[in-house]
């Protein structure tokens, strides 16, 4: 459920009185008197106001209407009220807290039982129901609205509560302009190893992945986790190996993880601008210093010494810093003027020899913006820099000098990922049309280009086109996972603040594609949303996770995105299309036998039975190898496999058939997928025949 954030209450100020005196049956306050012998004349005494005998009188019995005469005893049934005989009159005095409404007691606080935006508040009135505050709850993910209890909290709602500048359910932000709820967007990611980080428009953070200290929470997620705790005000984040940190808006620092300072504000650092996170963590300051800490064993601080501290120490000389990027071994830092200057291991700065003091890269003199990023064993640092005539030059790994990675220009960002066991690289190029260029090893569809065979890597840049558009792309991030199953995956952001992912990494226990699948180790070759950080355009990708994420008002297979709704409908090509669009293989069907069980893409099509009987499906017409299976409901709620079938022996050319048996409104979901990835435009032809 959304969790409605906590809010402070206001209460508002309201006198209320009377005109001219009159006889009242109960009310007022603990000290209010009203004479019962008093006439028409007598001055008027308010009802909230101090009376000198601080009586009240009792509501009468007799006809007369004069107070009710202490001989027959007095009570007004009131259990917060005290009554006695004055004068041979009985008289109440009410007690502190309490507010007497239409002779009703209510302690303070108490809402109108029919109408909660209205409450006894005694500091204003112990007689007449006091309007909550604007904004007051009033009930879950409600709050008052011009004093109308109404839902509150949800993108699309006024924000809930008082408080500046007010609150919303998690995914959301309260914009304090027009006090409404909108789609919390992420403004920047960053991820390395086996987790990626989102920073969102309010300044909190959100992550996936498998490392839960990482991602702020106990155990890894293959959803984006709920916030990091405590940290709403974030300007900056970076994650690397073993570390995350922010930037926080007031300048100082905050990291997460298992690497020094980590889960802890960083002590001294009021004033930095921006952080790069890992084994060390540096940080440039609004004077344009750079501060390191962590590990220093190969010089990263640049400050003359190998010492290891916890302490962020001041890289010596450096007092016009416009960046710093900290991975591996090694520290680098972009100057005013473009120059760039490295310290640390040789085989991870470009340097011809180690060093503990900042050294100038000459290939790298005219840069407008520098990255880095970890290996999956946290060991080297891959380092990237965008020039001015918007070329990406790349070092590390044990590359001697920066070289023109993706040789296209126009480049707005990238990033670059490696596997330090075997040296696999992946690059990922966002260009000033923002649209995503990539080279590079593809062995787990990390590139989004659809494909994730082993021998995929392309050696010249390739545009990609995948499913659901890559174009508007403002940003990207990489994560690896190291040893024997190591696996890739990489993230992108675009202009509108939805964030998607493609690849494969992470383990049952959580993944960096944050696609919330039931099977997070089968790769995604095409760009996915990431379940958590809105908005996002489709629900294709996130079709099992039984939330409607594209807010069209239709969840998983009832949505046109996962599903394509045959309805009754049988005879001859009932459904064809092709593949672009539609998600990969998720379902494992059992006779598809490819390795890893995935295959190539699939499309996913529900039927109702129209009459009780036999049906044949059948998918010839086809252009490819296909695998054909049916299910009886959603495949992933539990539901067992009807059939599957991969090469019928009386059809030709991969197609496959099937039969079910079913009774009339029986429900089917039904799978079209590859026995591979095809090598070309692919389409698929079903047919449906009662025998």
């Amino acid at each position: 459920m959304p969790r409605i954030l906590g809010l402070m209450v206001v209460a508002a100020s309201l006198v209320a009185g009377c005109s001219s005196a009159k006889k009242i049956d109960v009310g007022g306050t603990n000290g209010v008197t009203s004479d019962a012998s008093a006439g028409p004349d007598a001055s008027a005494v308010p009802l909230d106001a101090a009376a000198a005998d601080g009586l009240l009188d009792v509501s009468p019995s007799d006809a007369s209407g004069s107070g009710l005469a202490c001989s027959n005893g007095c009570n007004d049934g009131l259990s917060c009220t005290v009554d006695t005989c004055v004068a041979g009159v009985c008289r109440s005095t009410l007690n502190p807290g309490f507010c007497v409404i239409d002779k009703t007691c209510y302690t303070d606080g108490d809402t109108d039982p029919g109408d909660p935006c209205q409450a006894c508040t005694i500091s204003t009135s112990t007689s007449l129901w006091t309007p909550e505050p604007e904004g007051a709850l009033c009930g879950t993910a409600k709050s008052c609205q011009s004093h109308v209890c109404a839902g509150c909290g949800a993108v699309g709602q006024a924000c809930c509560g008082t408080a500046t500048p007010g609150t919303c359910v998690e995914g959301a932000a309260c914009n304090a302009g027009t006090n409404q709820c909108q789609a919390d967007k992420a403004i920047d990611i960053s991820g390395t190893e086996d987790t990626v980080c989102a920073l969102l428009q309010s300044g909190s953070v959100r992550c996936w992945g498998t490392n839960g200290a990482m991602l702020g929470a106990a155990t890894g997620s293959n959803v984006a986790a709920p916030p990091v705790a405590g940290l709403e005000d974030a300007a900056y984040i970076s994650v690397g190996y073993g570390t995350a940190c922010a930037v926080r808006r007031t300048g100082a620092v905050v990291c997460w993880g298992s690497a020094l300072a980590g889960g802890a504000l960083v002590p001294g650092i009021t004033n930095a601008t921006q952080v790069s996170a890992g084994p060390h963590t540096c940080v440039r300051t609004a004077d344009s210093k750079v501060l390191c800490w962590g590990n220093n064993s190969h010089g990263e601080f640049g400050n003359g010494t190998t010492s290891t501290t916890a302490t962020p120490q001041e890289m010596s000389g450096v007092t016009d810093a416009q960046s710093v990027a900290a991975c591996g071994g090694a520290t680098c830092i972009l100057r005013k003027g473009g120059q760039v200057s490295c310290t640390g291991s040789a085989s991870e700065n470009g340097q011809a020899r180690a060093t503990s003091t900042s050294t100038d890269l000459p290939a790298a003199s005219s840069a407008v913006s520098l990255s880095c990023s970890s290996s999956s064993s946290g060991q080297v640092g891959s380092f990237w820099a965008v020039t001015q005539n918007a070329t990406l030059l790349v070092w590390g790994c044990g590359q001697a000098s920066p070289g023109n990675a993706l040789g296209v220009g126009s480049v707005l960002s990238a990033t670059w990922a490696t596997d330090v066991f075997d040296q696999k690289s992946s690059y990922l190029s966002v260009q000033e049309d923002n649209t995503l260029w990539s080279v590079g090893d593809n062995t787990w569809g990390q590139l989004g280009d659809g494909t994730f065979t082993s021998t995929t890597v392309h050696t010249i840049p390739k545009l990609i086109h995948s499913a659901a558009s890559v174009s508007s792309v403002v940003a990207v991030a990489a994560a690896w996972a190291p040893g024997a199953g190591a696996s890739a995956a990489t993230c992108l952001l675009r202009a509108d603040g939805s964030v998607s992912c493609a690849g494969q990494n992470g383990s049952s226990s959580g993944t960096a594609l944050g696609d919330g699948q039931r099977f997070p180790q089968a790769p995604r070759a095409y760009f996915v949303p990431v379940v958590g950080i809105l908005p996002v355009a489709s629900e294709d990708g996130q079709c099992y996770d039984g939330v409607d994420n594209d807010g069209d008002g239709k969840t998983d297979l009832d949505d046109p995105d996962c599903a394509q709704d045959l309805g009754m409908t049988t005879g001859p090509a009932v459904a064809t299309g092709s593949f672009t669009g539609v998600f990969g293989n998720y379902l494992r069907e059992s006779c598809n036998g490819t390795a890893g069980g995935y295959g190539g893409p699939e499309a996913v099509l529900t039927w109702t039975a129209p009459s009780d009987g036999t049906y044949q499906l059948d998918t010839s017409g086809s252009t490819f190898d296909t695998v054909l299976a049916a299910y009886k409901g959603n495949p992933l709620t539990g539901c067992t496999e009807a059939a599957c079938n991969d090469d019928d022996t009386g059809l030709t050319g991969g197609a496959s058939a099937i039969q079910v048996q079913a009774i009339a409104g029986d429900k089917f979901t039904f799978v079209v997928d590859s026995k591979a990835a095809p090598s070309g435009p692919a389409s698929f032809t079903l047919n449906i025949t009662k025998q």
